[in-house]
């Protein structure tokens, strides 16, 4: 992808993702909230109390039933003159402001390769907040949401993250960002 072209992608990614969550997929998927509940609980990162508030939060968000990819980032999207989403291997059934929501976390804190410089550090986020905003701008004009629905779920979404793979720094992002939200729902 080439740098000139980040608010093109941008906007391409939002429509795929809004075209996705027009999709019924009541009892073909896994639940969201099942999923994200099951990957609160196993985190070793937050202790028993938080884990309780954050899913008795997130039960109080609002249930889909639509098609969500559950990690939709601009890797699991190919192009070869046709868009193809591939790695659904986290597909489920659920809102689709809480599949939003893990791809704007993805933006705003996926973390690169130790070792990695400065400078490559420093353009490539310049580039995932250009994105982020082109994606979420394009979204919402798209879906007619307000962002507000799609923060409501980063709480969860970020909690669910911990059970993952991800780089310490990342962790830590997450956990700051997890405390930061239960302070201000508490």
């Amino acid at each position: 992808m080439k740098p000139w072209s980040i608010n093109k992608h941008s906007r391409t990614l939002a429509t795929l993702h809004s075209e996705l969550h027009t999709h019924d997929a009541a009892g073909a998927l896994k639940k969201q909230k099942l999923v994200l509940s099951g990957n609160i609980k196993a985190t070793p990162l937050l202790t028993e109390e938080e884990k309780v508030k954050i899913i008795n939060y997130l039960e109080s968000l609002p249930d889909d039933n639509k098609l969500c990819h559950g990690d939709f980032h601009p890797d699991n999207v190919l192009f070869d003159g046709d868009y193809w989403i591939v790695d659904w291997m986290t597909g489920m059934s659920g809102n689709p402001a809480g599949d939003v929501a893990r791809t704007v976390l993805l933006f705003s804190l996926g973390s690169m390769p130790d070792g990695t410089p400065g400078i490559i550090k420093t353009f490539v986020n310049f580039l995932r907040n250009r994105m982020k905003s082109e994606y979420i701008k394009k979204y919402l004009s798209i879906t007619g949401k307000d962002f507000s629905e799609i923060d409501k779920w980063v709480l969860p979404i970020a909690a669910a993250r911990l059970v993952e793979w991800i780089p310490k720094d990342e962790q830590d992002g997450l956990v700051t960002l997890i405390k930061d939200r239960l302070r201000a729902i508490s």
